[in-house]
């Protein structure tokens, strides 16, 4: 049997699982694949594991708005709902339901044997043991989840006095009002950050209405935007809870500290997939 790992050691696989849950997901060929790259510095006093850091390269962020047949989107999402549906006090309030009730995550709900739910609990564990608040972990799972209701909203078309067609929200449906909840403004705002753009005419600007094909596009750069800074605030809280004492360089700045302190890096590049449809990742 393999003796106990080092309370650092240990403390630096929870750390991970954290990282994992917001950038790895299930595909075809892995049931916990990463759908990003990163940088791995692990620093050792001795054979003792003391402290890691990681620097993250291009994140998958396609996957957050849709995934082809038998793929899921980042854990982090199913995680958040088995985690409402098992009563968990930190994520109620925030419209959660089933997985498969989200137009993002519907397409495919289990990652093998992984569960979900227990998943979660060791993520708030491990954001605990780095020293983030509650109120720090209410906004990341915030957001997270207004990404599941920004891809649920639907978006209509009409046309204008004019004939043109123009893209329709409506202001009171549940997953636009439950979207602007969380991320702090109201639904009429959101609608119409979607739905028109502004054209700048010298010193006079104009809102133009968008057909619905652009506003859907609006959608999917806003969530993957969003997704994009909680990742990349994530690994920020990761790094700084890893960071060896004393430490000046590292894979969050370049290298290992001096004195007896050696590293091991390691480069991680994911592999990427032909889809039907491929996009940026891809290319």
């Amino acid at each position: 049997a393999m003796p106990p790992l080092p309370v650092p050691s240990r403390r630096c696989c929870a750390l991970m699982a954290v990282l994992e849950a917001f950038g790895n997901a299930k595909t075809l060929r892995n049931d916990n694949s990463s759908r990003f790259g990163k940088w791995i510095e692990v620093v050792f006093e001795g054979s003792k594991i003391v402290g890691a850091g990681v620097k993250t390269y291009l994140l998958e962020k396609s996957r957050g708005v849709g995934q082809i047949d038998g793929e899921r989107n980042f854990h982090i999402f199913y995680d958040l709902c088995a985690a409402a549906a098992a009563g968990e006090s930190s994520v109620q309030g925030l419209g959660l339901g089933d997985a498969a009730e989200f137009a993002n995550t519907k397409a495919c709900t289990r990652a093998g044997a992984r569960d979900d739910a227990a998943a979660f609990r060791e993520i708030r564990t491990a954001m605990d043991q780095m020293g983030v608040g509650s109120e720090a972990q209410r906004s990341i799972f915030s957001c997270v989840t207004a990404i599941l209701h920004l891809c649920s909203i639907e978006v209509g078309e009409e046309n204008d006095w004019d004939g043109n067609s123009c893209a329709t929200v409506d202001v009171k449906g549940t997953s636009i009002q439950h979207a602007a909840k969380l991320l702090q403004v109201s639904a009429g705002e959101l609608k119409e950050g979607l739905c028109t753009r502004i054209i700048s005419t010298g010193r006079d600007q104009m809102r133009k209405p968008e057909n619905r094909a652009c506003a859907l596009l609006c959608l999917q750069a806003l969530c993957k935007q969003l997704y994009s800074k909680i990742f990349e605030r994530v690994v920020e809280l990761v790094n700084a809870a890893m960071k060896v004492g004393g430490q000046k360089h590292g894979a969050g700045g370049g290298g290992a500290a001096g004195g007896g302190q050696k590293h091991v890096a390691v480069l991680d590049i994911f592999g990427f997939s032909i889809n039907q449809e491929n996009g940026f990742e891809e290319l």
